[in-house]
């Protein structure tokens, strides 16, 4: 960990833009967590809904600040997420030390008196603390300003014509600048063999296109499988074309075009894929829990909702839910996006040429379709191999769609794009601005 002096003004001179405040206020940034230039935060903070959702000149804070114990020189800044994790890193770190100390100072029970009431108390201590940080808790009327920026933020956005949140891949939802947001889940049912994971798949590719960070958990496949269809599917978003036919085969592969593409891809690493393997041959909530924390995604794939591990005396519409309801609480936390699939119920399988028209539909009942913001069904196109239909059965943030929407879907080469559109007269999810 940095040291506080050097994470303080590091966050604090990372802060550029009122998008960049915004920011740290939503991931649970406040003057609380910083050791010394907790008022200098504060003031921003202050500044920023009085005037107008700006933010005040560097030079007038450090004058303001100059003859203080909190005088500070701004510095480039750099990766605002980074400073921020390090300022939580060290915020909890103190409190470890404080509860490691009440444990075993003066006036404590001695160690060596009672060695196991002391680990006793100290784990109860330590777990008090970890429930306190995972709480995601907001005062309605005292925070109320705060979503004036987020406000004004989905006002520019709206203006501009940009996507809010990350591109879902679906021109229903992106033609209308409805992105996945943060804290959203989505829950893509259909058949078996319809084609889920391409599509869930496709839906990470053109996120980490968008330039975020992807993870995928694939109980089923292998990483190596998964890679190569990555390859395709990312691989046609950028205009570089590969047969997934060819790639597992070895036939017909342009090898060096291929290194090239794979020597490109070196460049970042921001897609993470984590198969049963690296789990101990399963997933249980908790290992997806851990995954999440590690790597800090903005967006989660759990391919298979369904394959989740649980208790053994669990039923398994009761491993689902508890896994969906600590994944939504997961995504919530830490304003990410996770999506999972699952299959439809015995009688929706039988007829796989039509998406399904209620989250009801979904196997296992409704376990994992009330923690999900976003419901969409998928099914095979009967006339046309290379062609899939889905609907959008639940949507809370906006109009649900129970007409047909058709996909491209030529897997082989990695296209997946949807056409001929058909929408409903409004869509409910955007204002007009």
């Amino acid at each position: 960990m940095l040291p506080p002096e050097t994470a303080e003004i590091g966050l604090l001179s990372s802060i550029k833009e009122p998008r960049d405040l915004t920011t740290t206020l939503r991931v649970g940034v406040t003057q609380e967590l910083f050791l010394l230039y907790g008022d200098v935060f504060q003031y921003l903070v202050d500044f920023h809904p009085e005037y107008e959702g700006q933010l005040p000149r560097r030079e007038d804070v450090e004058a303001m600040f100059a003859s203080t114990d909190q005088a500070l020189k701004f510095t480039e800044g750099g990766e605002l997420k980074f400073y921020v994790d390090e300022l939580l890193a060290l915020y909890t770190a103190r409190q470890v030390s404080e509860a490691v100390r009440g444990r075993f100072g003066e006036g404590a029970t001695r160690l060596s008196e009672n060695p196991h009431e002391v680990v006793r108390l100290l784990l109860s201590d330590l777990q008090q603390l970890n429930t306190r940080r995972s709480r995601n808790v907001s005062f309605l009327d005292k925070d109320a300003l705060q979503r004036l920026s987020w406000v004004e933020e989905r006002v520019k956005a709206s203006q501009a014509g940009e996507i809010l949140g990350i591109p879902t891949g679906l021109k229903i939802f992106d033609d209308h600048q409805q992105g996945w947001q943060p804290g959203e889940c989505g829950y893509i049912i259909g058949g078996k063999g319809v084609g889920k994971s391409w599509l869930v798949m496709y839906q990470a590719c053109v996120a980490y296109r968008y330039g975020k960070r992807v993870m995928v958990l694939s109980p089923e496949m292998s990483w190596e499988e998964c890679s190569l269809r990555v390859d395709v599917l990312l691989g046609c978003l950028m205009q570089r074309e590969f047969s997934h036919e060819g790639l597992t085969s070895g036939k017909l592969v342009d090898l060096k075009a291929y290194q090239k593409w794979l020597t490109d891809l070196t460049s970042r690493e921001d897609f993470i894929c984590v198969d049963s393997a690296d789990v101990g041959g399963g997933f249980t909530l908790a290992s997806i829990l851990d995954l999440m924390e590690e790597f800090q995604p903005d967006l989660t794939v759990l391919d298979g909702i369904h394959l989740i591990r649980g208790q053994a005396k669990d039923k398994g519409w009761e491993i689902i839910k508890a896994a969906a309801d600590g994944m939504k609480a997961a995504a919530q936390r830490t304003k990410s996006v996770m999506i999972w699939t699952g299959q439809v119920d015995k009688d929706s399988n039988k007829n796989s040429g039509e998406p399904a028209i209620s989250g009801g539909q979904a196997a296992y009942s409704k376990a994992a379709v009330e923690a999900a913001n976003r419901v969409i069904s998928l099914a095979r196109d009967p006339g046309n191999p290379l062609r899939r239909t889905f609907k959008v059965p639940n949507n809370r943030s906006g109009r649900e769609f129970l007409t047909k929407q058709r996909l491209a879907f030529e897997v082989d080469r990695g296209y997946i794009e949807q056409v001929d559109v058909e929408e409903p007269a409004t869509f409910a999810g955007m204002p007009e601005v």
